[in-house]
Parts: structure tokens; sequence; C-alpha cells
């Protein structure tokens, strides 16, 4: 499942690629932009426990695993990932799902201040995500006179995708939490809890070689270092060397759960989903690429020790 961005090229004359004497190709961008936003969508920081904190000296730390849906069937995915054997033009086995699983720490600060990180791997990926947090719970531990009133949290978290060799992705998210505990058996305490949270994302692409199997300077066979041989085949290759266009998208999406404590133990499961599915930044005319992202649904479920 990692990105395999030289299968992403449009021929002369195909979509919006033109047709040229030299023959070169051209970068799909809508197909790019379809590939990363669902990739940032996999990756979207979840929310898997209440808003309230457990005070200036509690720490946690625990595993977590992310579940999210993907067009497995698309092109772009097809063409866009490497699959079992890279030199084949396509992935036949796309992942209906991806999976990401964290490893996360937490540690509580005066003044209901919280920091964060985690590490993550996606399943049958060389990849790898950093990530940093700063939690503030504005209300807390009303349960008395003002007992009506949630817990309400805001937080900050900001990730990077690494191990990805032609593509860069930065997602940054701010999200708000409102949850309740419940006491049940005098051992148990049941969270449930709703949260909103704005998805910022930025994926940009290195130089890909649309022709790899194809060395143009090698062809050019240049001498004195000047690889401006104009009119071979060679020249005509460097012009398949291309960076993908920029993609800059904010995404607003919801989770809806619980988390359950019994003593240590802490357990999560939440529900996340996009509220809207924007249109695509890229033209993609006649190509078949959809021309709106997908309303990704993430599936997440935590389980660690809080003390």
């Amino acid at each position: 499942m990692d990105p395999s961005l030289s299968r992403l090229a449009r021929m002369p004359g195909e979509g919006s690629c033109p047709a040229s004497a030299s023959g070169a190709l051209c970068a799909d961008d809508a197909s790019f932009e379809q590939l990363a936003a669902e990739l940032a969508g996999a990756l979207a920081p979840p929310i898997g426990r209440g808003a309230a904190t457990d005070g200036p000296r509690s720490f946690y730390i625990g595993l977590n695993t992310t579940l999210t849906t993907l067009r497995h069937s698309s092109s772009y995915w097809q063409r866009g990932t490497r699959g079992a054997d890279p030199t084949a033009s396509r992935n036949a086995h796309v992942d209906p799902v991806l999976s990401w699983n964290r490893l996360e720490v937490r540690k509580g600060l005066p003044f209901g201040f919280e920091v964060g990180s985690s590490l993550g791997f996606g399943l049958h990926t060389a990849m790898w995500l950093l990530s940093a947090e700063l939690k503030l719970a504005l209300f807390e531990g009303f349960r008395s006179g003002l007992g009506a009133l949630p817990d309400v949290a805001l937080r900050a978290v900001t990730q990077q995708l690494v191990g990805a060799s032609e593509l860069s992705l930065r997602t940054n998210a701010v999200d708000v939490t409102l949850s309740k505990p419940y006491v049940l058996g005098r051992q148990h305490v049941l969270t449930p809890l709703l949260a909103l949270q704005l998805l910022f994302v930025t994926a940009k692409s290195g130089v890909v070689d649309l022709t790899p199997a194809t060395h143009g300077v090698t062809s050019c066979d240049p001498t004195s270092g000047d690889v401006s041989c104009s009119g071979s085949a060679g020249a005509a290759d460097l012009a398949n060397n291309v960076t993908f266009r920029t993609i800059h998208r904010t995404r607003v999406r919801a989770f809806v759960g619980a988390e359950e404590r019994f003593r240590l133990l802490s357990i999560a499961l939440t529900l996340g989903f996009d509220l809207s599915a924007p249109e695509l930044q890229s033209e993609s005319p006649g190509d078949g690429v959809p021309r709106d992202l997908l309303r990704q649904f993430s599936l997440h479920l935590a389980c660690g020790l809080r003390y």
C-alpha cells in the first residue's frame, strides 16, 4: 500500500494533457489529490477519550488502531500504490480499509493542560507517522451545582508522515470534545463523547519520474556534465520528470463513541466520519476520476493504562 506516484501519469492528449511532438507525459493531479486526501483521512488523529484530564500527576500509555474506508476499486489506488509486484502496472490487491496502529503517551500538566505524542505505522506499508498534541480542558469536574454541564476540551494536533520517498504529507487538526462520565457499579466509569474536528491537509510530491524504466541521462550520453541534448530521446524522457500539484484541503469531521475505565485500564471505541465531501481542487476532465472526495468513515479502538 506504499505510494507509487510514477504510475499516476496521463498520456499525451488524454484529459487535460496536451499532445506534443516530444510525447511527454503529464502528472495526473486529480488522481494524486484523491490518493493523498484519502490517505490523509486515514491518518487523521482520532479522538478516543473523554474531555476531562486526570490532573497534573497523571500519565497514560496505550495502543490504538484506526480502520478507515477507501475507494479501493478506484484507478488511483490501483495505479498509485506499489502492490506485491512493483514492476506491475497496477496493484491488483488494494486493501478495502487502511489500518494504522499507534503507540501513544500523554502526560497531565497543571491548569487543565495535557501534552502527548504518538508513533504510528501503517499495515502493509513502510510508512510511519509522528505526532504531537496539546490539550486544554476548559470545563471539567462539574458534578454538583453546575453538574448539568459536560466536560469540554480543546486539542491541537500536528502529524508528519515519514517513509514515503515520493510523498510529503502533513496534517494539522483542531478539535473540541464534549463528554460526561457516569459511574457504574462504583468501579466502572463510562464516558460517552461527542467531538468535532477541523483537519488541515498539506500534500506535496517530490520530483517523480513518470518513466522510471527509461534512463534519460544515459540516453543523452552527455559530455562534460552537459545534459541539454536537445532533440534526443534522452532529452524527451527528461521532460517526464514532474512534480504534482501541492494539495491544501480542510475537512470537517465528527466523532461519536465512549470510553470505559476500570481502575487503571482504559478502553475506548469511537466512530469518525466526514460531515461533507469537498470537490476536487484539481481538474479531472473525462479521465474517470470522481469529482468529489470520498466521505470516509473511521473506526477507532484504543486500550491503555491511565494512572
